[in-house]
């Protein structure tokens, strides 16, 4: 393998990930407390990992450049032999994957938005275009979409169910079928669903088919909370076994001799899903509580959550909670309130917004984070 084949088989974030090393974002890059050259004190994070160009620098170590660069300073090896590690083992532990297949993910009007690879031994890596005819190995800055997004569309017109599976391959399958409904997943596999997909099935017949294991079992169900006040119905159920042969997941199932006929008649059956816990507050409920009054913000606050209120859809308290945080944190300590003839109270402020699966929390958050993220990446890089 050529070097610039050895760093492209071996993607800085996942070489770094790999190794044990915790990462955090710093606006498109990420910073670790993870050096090839010598052990950082815990919470101190001077190295930068650059997933755009492949490469690191730790600001402490005077130390920096490719994957290959790591392995070096890491086991004290010449660069050539470095090439052979990587070039014969993947990070230095694992064999070399093989490219199977990409799975497009494209916006509503198919233009392509970022691709899945599979490889074989098993492994997923995410890429998105870069705009110059290549490729870059992260999602950072990327809008994710359910899988086969304007099929998708098309069929929810046609007032389709929908047929919510783990993985690409089992979509892919399902669809050749010609089975009368739209599938679909969500991308980067379990335990991945964000509230935006369910907003995309607001309205639909949801059929979330579960792969007969712990994780798969577990993120159908996350996946049915969220879509149990936006889909018109919601139902989960897992494939049975075909006589003597175990099957995981659709595809296995499709192997082992399952046909459309049998699968018709497994859906026409599924119970509809409730939560086995009901759910303590319903949307209609918080909207009849007081509103949270962003009039009384600053003007330039109060059109920023108001911003994020019409952007994620929702209550004003959850933009109105973030804005309140950055405030106190923007004054910190200057301002003291005396409580009391020798007790000073400092004015810090702590926000712990709780709200059921689905409310818009998380993406509310990343509205109201990237300024901050995008900043201190800017400084850190400097």
């Amino acid at each position: 393998m050529t070097r610039a084949e050895i760093i492209a088989a071996n993607p800085m974030v996942d070489f770094v990930c790999n190794r044990g090393h915790e990462l955090r974002p710093a606006g498109r890059n990420f910073v670790t407390s993870g050096c090839p050259v010598t052990h950082h004190r815990r919470g101190h994070r001077p190295v930068m990992i650059y997933p755009a160009t492949q490469s690191w620098s730790c600001h402490d170590c005077k130390k920096g450049g490719t994957v290959i660069d790591w392995l070096v300073c890491e086991k004290n090896i010449s660069a050539s032999d470095a090439m052979q590690l990587l070039g014969s083992e993947r990070n230095g532990s694992e064999p070399i994957a093989n490219f199977v297949k990409t799975y497009d993910y494209t916006d509503e009007t198919g233009k392509l938005l970022f691709q899945t690879c599979r490889y074989q031994p098993k492994d997923f890596k995410q890429r998105q275009p870069d705009g110059k005819g290549g490729w870059i190995w992260n999602l950072q800055g990327v809008r994710r979409v359910l899988y086969r997004l304007p099929e998708l569309l098309r069929g929810l017109k046609r007032g389709f169910p929908v047929i919510l599976v783990e993985g690409e391959k089992d979509v892919d399958r399902l669809a050749e079928l010609g089975f009368p409904a739209v599938v679909t997943c969500n991308p980067l596999g379990a335990g991945k669903w964000q509230e935006e997909f369910s907003e995309t099935l607001r309205g639909a017949n949801v059929f979330v088919i579960a792969d007969k294991d712990k994780a798969g079992r577990e993120h159908a169900q996350k996946v049915a909370v969220p879509l149990h006040d936006k889909a018109e119905r919601v139902s989960v159920l897992e494939l049975p076994d075909r006589d003597t042969s175990q099957t995981k997941d659709v595809s296995e199932w499709l192997a082992a001799g399952g046909t459309m006929g049998e699968l018709a008649e497994l859906l026409d059956n599924a119970p509809e899903w409730t939560p086995a816990v009901p759910l303590q507050t319903k949307p209609t409920q918080i909207a009849q509580s007081q509103p949270f009054p962003l009039h009384c913000l600053p003007p330039v606050c109060e059109a920023m959550a108001r911003a994020v209120c019409e952007t994620v859809r929702v209550l004003e308290s959850l933009p109105g909670c973030c804005v309140l945080g950055i405030l106190s944190a923007a004054i910190g300590s200057g301002l003291q309130v005396r409580s009391g003839p020798n007790r000073v109270t400092r004015g810090n402020l702590y926000i712990l917004p709780s709200a059921e699966s689905g409310s818009g929390k998380s993406e509310t958050f990343r509205h109201f984070a990237k300024p901050f993220l995008d900043f201190e990446g800017e400084r850190l890089e400097n």
